[in-house]
């Protein structure tokens, strides 16, 4: 019972901690790029969304770099985060 609260505890400092890093993230990268075309999107609707509407508007560059860069990072969190779980 004691480790199933305490796993309840480490996803909700995770969901807290995650949040609040979107928006220091989020507020870095418009600080940075007011006018950038890269969102800071929560859903994979977002994402495609976004993608599509700058391939749309011929913005193909932007487009790419908006795909390789998310799913780089995406995938390199979820390295770090199973690596760093594996020795609890």
């Amino acid at each position: 019972m004691r480790t199933e609260m305490l796993n309840l505890v480490y996803v909700g400092m995770g969901g807290l901690l995650g949040s609040i890093g979107r928006y220091v993230v989020a507020g870095a990268v418009y600080q940075v790029f007011p006018n950038s075309y890269f969102p800071i999107g929560t859903t994979f609707s977002t994402f495609g969304y976004e993608t599509i509407a700058a391939m749309r508007a011929g913005e193909f560059v932007p487009a790419l770099a908006n795909v390789l860069i998310q799913v780089i990072v995406g995938l390199s969190a979820l390295w770090l985060g199973y690596n760093v779980t594996r020795y609890f």
